[in-house]
Order: structure tokens, then sequence, then C-alpha cells
């Protein structure tokens, strides 16, 4: 699998305060530039419907909560970002598009 984005824990500050340690979620460990590291939101967070309720608001939240919305089982496909709608193709059937729904 490949992963653009991982949680972890920063471990360790480098001595010139410019690199820091990370241990992942994963178990690996990594060295890398502070600037490479982004600010995650609490758990509490995942799967908000508007993208703007999110107290950390970078690429990687906005990646993780439109896919916490769409792992769920109503098929949480549609995200907004305050007005602007994110759309997820599901490539499978949805309930929300059942004969009933429409």
């Amino acid at each position: 699998d490949d992963v653009t984005y991982e949680a972890g824990k920063i471990v360790e500050l480098g001595e010139d305060d410019r690199s820091v340690t990370i241990k992942l979620a994963s178990g690996k460990t990594l060295t890398t530039e502070r600037a490479n590291v982004l600010r995650a939101n609490k758990d509490k967070q995942d799967g908000v419907e508007d993208n703007t309720f999110l107290r950390e608001l970078n690429e990687a939240t906005i990646l993780h909560n439109v896919g916490v919305r769409y792992a769920k089982s109503e098929g949480g496909i549609y995200s907004t970002t305050g007005h602007i709608l994110i759309a997820v193709n599901p490539f499978r059937q949805l309930k929300i598009y059942e004969e009933a729904q429409i």
C-alpha cells in the first residue's frame, strides 16, 4: 500500500531543532525535517461532514476525513469544505441511490 500521510507521534527533536524523529502508527520510526510534519486532529473529529470544522485543516487532515467518511457503511461519499463539495466515486452501489430515495 502506498501511504502519502501517516499518523504518528514526535518522539525526539533534533539538536538543530529542524529535524524530528517520529514513531508512526505502523510502528516504523522515521527521521525527517520538521517542515514535513503536519498537525493532525483529535480522533473525535474524524468523519465530520464539513472540513471547515476540523481544528487542523491541511491536505493530510482533509484526505483523512474524506477517507473516514467514505469508509462508512452508508457511503459518505459527499463532504464539504465550506461551499465546496467534495465527491468520491464509490465504485459500488449505495443505498442513498435506491429507488425509494429517488
